[in-house]
């Protein structure tokens, strides 16, 4: 007999940074337990999503990068990707960036630079188990509803 943990999906971590080094410390943290897609900008972050059929459980992204902060880029991520669980991550204490990203783009977690592997995937690990909470909300909303319609 299979285990479980040997069928079940490997999620999608959609990373955003314009810093290289940064965007490849994530994806050799994080590669082992999801699949990992780097991005260098918010713009080609945008396009992946936008052409994308898979499901992004996490987006971790930047805040400060050149033409879009990662709130903005995070809250037009919404348009397409409403489900997915949003991280920012800066290496400045920004307390107005932070309440920004809370109302406008439903952030999870903020995480000020610089990090470690095992905060990262502590992360990591909460942010996923939240996706599939909204999945499941998700679920019953709109299985409870037609179920509700055809009474």
């Amino acid at each position: 007999m299979v285990s479980e943990d040997k069928v079940s999906k490997k999620y999608t971590v959609l990373v955003v940074d314009d810093e290289p080094e940064n965007v490849k410390f994530l994806q050799r943290t994080l590669r082992k337990n999801y699949n990992v897609v780097g991005k260098y900008s918010p713009f080609e972050a945008l396009e992946y999503l936008k052409e994308t059929y898979d499901d992004v459980a996490l987006i971790i992204s930047d805040q400060r990068m050149p033409d879009m902060t990662g709130t903005e880029f995070m809250a037009k991520s919404i348009e397409s990707h409403p489900y997915t669980v949003k991280v920012l991550l800066t290496g400045y204490t920004d307390i107005e960036a932070m309440i920004d990203a809370i109302n406008r783009c439903e952030l999870f977690y903020y995480v000020n630079k610089p990090w470690d592997p095992s905060q990262v995937h502590e992360v990591a690990e909460k942010a996923i188990e939240r996706y599939e909470l909204n999945l499941l909300k998700n679920y019953y909303y709109f299985t409870h509803h037609k179920q509700k319609n055809k009474e």
